[in-house]
């Protein structure tokens, strides 16, 4: 089975509930799952999802396997022009993993480190390198029908733009 990306559309999406949902649902048919983010802030140890995720379902892997690098390194490489070796960098920590596993749900970055409007670009590219499908996280709440729909439609094109494979779209929080 080919692993999963979740990436939100935005901040505030829900992405975290759905990746609980997403590894409660695969952990069920016992299969070796593993947990991956592509950047961290901080330190593993303060990630709250990674910490949750490592917990509940008892992965049985150091810390250190579970992300790409951390948002500081992401940063810096991004400045220097390496684009290209923080995908690299990405890519190789998520092999280590992946040669372990089964499958390896990611869960896409937070909204809260990179340049917000190229951050979906960002997932969508990880994702590709990393050969996921994606699960794209749209947030329902205090926004109306169409204005959702639309947000829905340009993470498809945005998506598929890139040549990434959509799994699934969530539309979280409606009322």
């Amino acid at each position: 089975m080919q692993s999963i990306y979740i990436a939100g559309a935005g901040s505030g999406s829900g992405k975290s509930v759905v990746v609980l949902g997403f590894m409660e649902m695969l952990s069920a048919v016992n299969r070796r799952v593993g947990f991956f983010r592509p950047i961290i802030n901080g330190t593993v140890e303060d990630n709250n999802l990674t910490n949750l995720i490592r917990d509940r379902y008892e992965l049985p892997f150091p810390p250190e396997m579970l992300y790409g690098c951390t948002a500081q390194m992401a940063s810096e490489l991004v400045a220097a022009g390496q684009y290209d070796e923080l995908l690299k960098l990405i890519l190789n920590k998520f092999m280590l993993l992946d040669e372990k596993c089964d499958l390896v749900l990611c869960a896409g970055t937070d909204y809260d480190g990179l340049v917000p409007s190229l951050e979906f670009d960002f997932n969508a590219d990880v994702a590709n390198n990393l050969g996921c499908t994606i699960v794209v996280v749209v947030r329902g709440f205090q926004r109306t029908p169409e204005e959702t729909l639309d947000v829905v439609r340009l993470a498809r094109e945005s998506l598929l733009d890139r040549g990434g494979e959509l799994l699934a779209t969530v539309v979280n929080g409606v009322d």
